[in-house]
């Protein structure tokens, strides 16, 4: 089994991967984002400042902040179709600020971005104006936007609070608490419950709508671990170890994947057929692995070779892609030389159909 396509680029430090409606956006440290076509050929560059810190991609709408925790960074607003800065976005009276994570809604209409100041500002993106149309005020430094949601906002700080917002009034809902560290993601399920986890691996699944606790389960990560939903499962990854899998309606934990080795950086996807997904990082650098969480095996069906180290892994609903480092990483008076990536595209109903094949 062969990817459909590849791509590689010896640029700086990829910061990222996103599928854009029409376009696979690779963003670098220092030399720029890449911008391919589905196909994985390079449709155009765009230089998104030497300095690249968070970024974030809906339709075809790429944004940017220009420096890591410098003030004076603006936020930038490009389109992909038109190949240019559609604009730049700034605080209130032209002012910018230290951003931290941001976020853009599923149409790309409406982008929040938390401060190191304790505040989180919201754009209108069809307004056309460059200041923020509201400021929310949180009771912290440092503010995470963490996800848009069903018309609400949800925020971190690193005290491991979650505050939800009313995405279009600005008017605060409610809080979870119970994290002990700073929470960085969400992910939602499609019976309103939300997935949480912090730095120390501390995993909570909440009730969106009422802000009580479902389920707390420490899984004694180094990092955030990784964590979506299937059809029927929930599933946790930490760095390294075992992942679990519990049942997504009951919560009742069914299974944990034993892995031996010390790959780091694990990450999921759910590939949208029944309980099959696609992992990396587990007893191979150069592979990604299909499972079937509805078979009892401790083994993968299917390994897929890969070229170079998973750094990133998405998908939709017709492709896997998945962005390899080629080689390591060495630093010299803070500049960073290196490291190649490779893009590789994938068939979904390849990956999957092959799988199947093994599990009968």
């Amino acid at each position: 089994m062969e990817p459909v396509s590849t791509f590689s680029s010896d640029l700086n430090l990829p910061r990222g991967l996103f599928l854009a409606s029409s376009y696979i956006v690779v963003p670098s440290q220092c030399h720029g984002t890449l911008v391919l076509n589905n196909s994985g050929e390079l449709n155009h560059k765009i230089e998104t400042g030497s300095q690249l810190a968070f970024n974030t991609c809906q339709e075809n709408i790429f944004v940017a902040t220009d420096a890591w925790k410098e003030p004076g960074s603006c936020i930038r607003v490009f389109d992909l179709d038109q190949k240019q800065e559609e604009r730049s976005l700034t605080g209130p009276d032209g002012k910018n600020h230290q951003w931290s994570l941001l976020q853009l809604s599923n149409d790309a209409k409406i982008l929040a971005v938390g401060t190191h100041h304790g505040e989180v500002m919201i754009w209108n993106l069809d307004s056309r104006i460059s200041t923020p149309s509201k400021i929310l005020s949180v009771d912290t430094d440092v503010v995470l936007v963490m996800k848009i949601h069903e018309g609400k906002l949800i925020t971190s700080n690193k005290c491991g609070t979650i505050q939800i917002w009313d995405l279009f009034t600005g008017a605060y809902s409610h809080t979870f608490q119970g994290n002990l560290k700073w929470v960085t993601t969400a992910h939602f399920d499609q019976d309103s419950r939300m997935a949480t986890s912090d730095f120390g691996g501390l995993t909570k699944v909440w009730n969106f709508k009422d802000g009580s606790c479902c389920l707390t389960f420490d899984l004694q990560s180094k990092n955030s671990p990784s964590f979506f939903f299937t059809r029927d499962k929930f599933v946790a990854m930490p760095w390294e170890g075992p992942f679990y899998v519990w049942n997504r309606v009951t919560l009742v934990l069914e299974r944990v994947v034993p892995n031996s080795c010390k790959d780091v950086g694990r990450q999921g996807i759910w590939t949208g057929d029944g309980n099959i997904i696609i992992t990396s990082g587990f007893d191979s650098k150069t592979t990604i692995q299909v499972w079937d969480l509805d078979c009892d095996n401790e083994q993968p069906l299917l390994k897929v070779p890969v070229f170079g180290l998973v750094s990133r892994l998405k998908s939709d609903d017709k492709m896997v892609v998945v962005l390899s480092m080629i080689k390591g990483v060495t630093f010299f008076s803070n500049t960073a030389v290196g490291p190649e990536f490779r893009v590789e595209i994938w068939n979904m109903d390849t990956i999957v159909n092959e799988a199947k094949i093994f599990r009968k």
